[in-house]
């Protein structure tokens, strides 16, 4: 695309998804310097300096804003993109309770709970999202914003759903949908935030022919999402595989957490192929790690912290890394031990 068209040359691909992934995690920017299209001297400062915050940075990001033809996107920071997250969704989802609402006022529990549903979490999905639109040269735009919000309903219906499946009471410090309204609701609730998802994406006011050329990775983040759960369900209480446990990882949050938001963006900006493969390389570890971290503290956290219960996984016999591992290489009275905790009555140790 041309550069009347609003987008960054080449050479400041990289600069610009560095400027936003670098406030997520120190450790991509390493990984794309190495991979990413750009001058060779911005690769290499990237890779001396790791930490995007620690002030010895402060000139590199000054020097990728002034790289950017139109300056600045309002506000650089992700606490600035989070609040602009925050609104597009606050105004999409109360416009769509009013119509809810207009139906029929017994609908009033319901829109309760989507409000709920959608409020709080990091919003990191649509930030990845918003930062591959920006990998690929594109703008800082609101429609761009409105589009990578959808991905925040997406999580939103795969938590309602999740907790139902796993019996979770809590969920960031609240009951959970099927705990207030019941399993039928909350089932309900879950699905009519998919459907809004996919409206919120595809009237975010990105061109026609931009929206088209995701519907694929859109789709196959979703199937990716669906097999990682139906996997999780058939291999519950199996033997323990860790390959098979970091399969269903990749599947069910790696994909869709980082990688498959991250390609989305991307590919809604008409990202070439070395950024979307240096943005895969970057996103799946990220992705794995994200869900292995949350499976550690699924059991060793702080309930204060994460707003959930440190049992769910465990009392659920969730086939997690963490306990395949756990059963694989404890010596043989402690997974006796445990497999007697996990399965039933204990016996004599």
């Amino acid at each position: 695309m041309a550069q009347s068209d609003g987008r960054a040359g080449p050479g400041n691909d990289m600069l610009c998804l560095a400027a936003g992934v670098a406030d997520l995690v120190a450790e991509g920017l390493r990984v794309m310097a190495r991979r990413m299209p750009g001058p060779a001297e911005v690769r290499q400062e990237l890779r001396a300096r790791g930490s995007w915050r620690c002030g010895a940075t402060a000139r590199l990001r000054r020097r990728i804003w002034r790289s950017w033809p139109a300056g600045p996107p309002h506000g650089s920071g992700m606490a600035d993109l989070r609040a602009r997250v925050d609104r597009a969704l606050e105004e999409f989802v109360e416009a769509e309770i009013a119509e809810l609402l207009a139906l029929d006022g017994e609908l009033a529990p319901v829109a309760d709970q989507l409000r709920i549903s959608v409020d709080g979490g990091k919003r990191i999905r649509p930030a990845f999202c918003y930062w591959g639109w920006r990998a690929a040269g594109q703008p800082d735009t609101d429609a761009a914003v409105r589009a990578a919000a959808a991905l925040e309903l997406v999580h939103a219906a795969a938590i309602v759903h999740d907790d139902v499946i796993d019996r979770s009471p809590m969920r960031r410090g609240r009951p959970s949908a099927h705990e207030r309204l019941g399993d039928a609701l909350a089932i309900m609730v879950g699905d009519l935030l998919v459907a809004w998802a996919a409206q919120l994406f595809h009237s975010s006011g990105l061109p026609r022919a931009f929206l088209g050329r995701a519907v694929p990775q859109w789709t196959a983040m979703g199937r990716e999402l669906v097999a990682g759960e139906c996997l999780e369900i058939l291999r519950t209480g199996a033997a323990p595989d860790v390959a098979r446990s970091l399969a269903i990882v990749r599947f069910k949050t790696g994909s869709y957490t980082v990688e498959g938001p991250l390609r989305i963006g991307a590919v809604l900006g008409g990202a070439a192929a070395p950024t979307l493969d240096a943005l895969a390389a970057y996103a799946r570890p990220l992705g794995e790690a994200f869900q292995l971290r949350d499976d550690l503290w699924g059991v060793f956290g702080d309930p204060g912290r994460t707003g959930k219960s440190l049992l769910d996984d465990l009392a659920g016999r969730k086939p997690t890394a963490l306990l395949a591992l756990t059963l694989t290489e404890a010596g043989e009275p402690d997974r006796r031990r445990l497999r007697d905790l996990l399965d039933g009555p204990l016996t004599p140790a």
